[in-house]
């Protein structure tokens, strides 16, 4: 449990402030930005500042699909840091060729819905249901992951990429 003040929050409650937090952190960071700056380098040399965006995006959508597989004890296909380290980007460009200011901005807000769907069917005893990752995104994704985990990746998968936009 997390604690402000006197006051112990539950992690469901704690999370969601963190998600919430971090869409706003995301809005803003788009509300800075204008379309032109979309199609600039981003300082990752691999991707435009709409490509950054986006990835940060899909990242979101990650969250509830893995989360239900886990609370199914369904295990979802993991490909190897080879394969996902050229998926990614290759991914990640075709969908982001299409996007706007407010095409990414409406894309973040279903994607944070349904986070907040998922936060909402946790049971007491899904919070420690997990398993190993490859080192796809660490500190995060990166050996025994737990569902309460795997809600902290948005904050800091936009953490690790917001440098890359300003």
């Amino acid at each position: 449990m997390s604690e402000i003040g006197q006051i112990t929050l539950s992690p469901r409650v704690a999370i969601h402030r963190e998600l919430e937090d971090t869409r706003q952190r995301f809005h803003a960071l788009l509300d800075s930005l204008d379309d032109f700056d979309l199609y600039l380098p981003s300082a990752n040399p691999a991707w435009t500042i709409a490509e950054v965006l986006y990835h940060i995006v899909l990242g979101l959508a990650y969250v509830p699909l893995e989360v239900k597989a886990l609370q199914l004890g369904l295990r979802t296909p993991q490909p190897s840091i080879a394969l996902f380290d050229r998926l990614n980007p290759l991914l990640t460009r075709m969908a982001a060729q299409r996007q706007n200011r407010q095409s990414l901005a409406a894309a973040y807000d279903r994607q944070h819905a349904c986070v907040i769907q998922a936060l909402q069917s946790i049971k007491p005893t899904d919070w420690y249901k997990g398993r190993h990752y490859p080192s796809y995104d660490p500190p995060i994704l990166d050996g025994f992951v737990h569902i309460q985990d795997l809600f902290h990746y948005p904050a800091q998968h936009l953490e690790s990429h917001q440098q890359e936009i300003l």
